[in-house]
């Protein structure tokens, strides 16, 4: 297992007490990430809450088998007590205190260095918004913190090969006409579908990859009523058009919906 990683860390409360999360991004001394997580703790201090991100970072690193961990953290106070300089006079956190020590003792070397918010943007921001965070959001920026730039340039060479593969497609075609997602409308009260036919979905973005494909091309496109399930539920389709013509794609889910009249139709609403 290789050794020599840091632990970038911080906690924040919003009240103080309030509201509270940590951060915890674990990077190899060259700076790739290697892992990032946090979690929302409810109420606590913002001294609370740095050492929960404390013993976040030292229980991944006992877990993962690492014998060094250099820690990295903004706050002052936690860097210094740790460090045997400062007392703990406060008995909310003389138990989180003890358990970093004794996490530190079973992990071998853990060092600290206190750094300045700048260098701890990452951890910090995450931690001191993640409790009033859509679950989502989280994942989309721990997923995003992740890339690294050969990650970004790789993608970005993909997206070029894909580009050019659909305008030789659409040189041979004047639109698509494709489903907009593969599920029907689910309940207001479900943030988003977990499973499609019995087989569970990874994250929260697979309902939608029809449209998210679409998107990625840069292809402009118009989402239309198209009709209704057996239920009486909404469904709608995507037409697709040809690069910079957006007017065609306009004019076509015009003709469509006036041909139809689908989009005159409403259902009833449902009343509890």
């Amino acid at each position: 297992m290789t050794d020599g990683l840091v632990a970038y860390i911080d906690g924040g409360a919003r009240g103080n007490p309030g509201p509270a999360g940590y951060g915890v991004r674990v990077e190899q001394s060259d700076g790739t990430l290697v892992e990032e997580f946090g979690e929302a703790i409810g109420t606590a201090t913002n001294n609370v809450a740095e050492y929960r991100g404390l013993l976040a970072a030292l229980e991944w690193a006992r877990a993962h088998g690492h014998r060094q961990l250099h820690v990295r953290s903004d706050s002052l106070l936690l860097v210094q007590q740790m460090l045997g300089r400062f007392k703990v006079k406060h008995p909310g956190l003389q138990p989180l205190h003890a358990k970093a020590r004794l996490l530190a003792h079973e992990i071998g070397r853990v060092t600290f260095e206190h750094v300045g918010r700048a260098h701890n943007a990452h951890a910090d921001r995450l931690a001191e918004w993640r409790a009033e965070m859509q679950q989502g959001l989280v994942w989309n920026i721990e997923q995003g913190l992740g890339l690294t730039p050969r990650d970004i340039g790789r993608a970005e060479k993909l997206r070029s090969v894909l580009w050019e593969r659909v305008r030789r497609f659409m040189e041979r075609y004047d639109l698509l006409v494709l489903p907009t997602v593969a599920v029907q409308p689910f309940p207001v009260e479900q943030r988003y579908p977990t499973e499609l036919n019995g087989k569970a979905l990874a994250n929260y973005t697979q309902w939608f990859f029809l449209t998210y494909a679409i998107s990625v091309t840069g292809l402009p496109v118009i989402s239309v009523p198209a009709g209704f399930t057996r239920d009486g539920l909404p469904v709608g389709i995507q037409i697709v058009g040809r690069r910079r013509e957006d007017l065609a794609v306009l004019q076509v889910g015009h003709a469509f919906e006036q041909a139809t009249g689908v989009g005159r139709t409403r259902p009833p609403i449902a009343i509890a």
